[in-house]
């Protein structure tokens, strides 16, 4: 009577007379919205894994059906057979062919091929390949394939340098 009959007067009454069981109300409310924003993240964690596994079994795939067409393209019965230098300018017109329109597949292809150059002994056509898939990284925003790029050339380069000192110095030894 002394007061008028409120909400916040009536909520703090029933506080005072059920704390324990507020309180243990309050926990329980607490330990849900937890759980609930623990499982999302965990969810969304494992969505990015599911996601990143396709890709990576997409890429597999890709991988292993143009290393077939590459194997199996041949200059034919009329013609000479390919060697390695012109094999792997086939697979660079394969790959520019079939995955034109995956940039980032072909921007990693690109980079396995500029390997297979700098093995083969031909330096520029490696470069200007590390510095194509750079450029395709760049363009799709990839930090990962340029990275990649960018680190195998800068291998590439080092491995280069390294040769060079090795033969100049059995050249001094004899």
């Amino acid at each position: 009577m002394a007061r008028p009959d409120s909400l916040g007067y009536r909520a703090g009454k029933f506080v005072r007379r059920h704390r324990g069981g507020v309180a243990t109300a309050l926990l329980v409310a607490l330990s849900l919205v937890t759980t609930a924003i623990v499982t999302s993240a965990l969810m969304a964690d494992a969505r990015q894994q599911r996601d990143r596994a396709r890709f990576e079994s997409r890429r597999a795939e890709m991988v292993s059906d143009f290393m077939g067409a590459l194997l199996m393209s041949d200059g034919g019965p009329d013609r000479p057979a390919l060697n390695p230098a012109q094999r792997l300018d086939l697979g660079v017109q394969l790959l520019e062919k079939q995955y034109g329109s995956d940039p980032r597949f072909l921007g990693l292809m690109l980079v396995q091929l500029a390997h297979q150059y700098r093995g083969a002994v031909q330096i520029r056509r490696a470069d200007q390949l590390y510095q194509r898939a750079y450029d395709i990284g760049k363009h799709i925003d990839d930090a990962e394939l340029m990275a990649a790029a960018q680190c195998s050339h800068a291998y590439g380069d080092t491995l280069s340098t390294i040769s060079e000192g090795v033969v100049e110095r059995l050249r001094e030894d004899e």
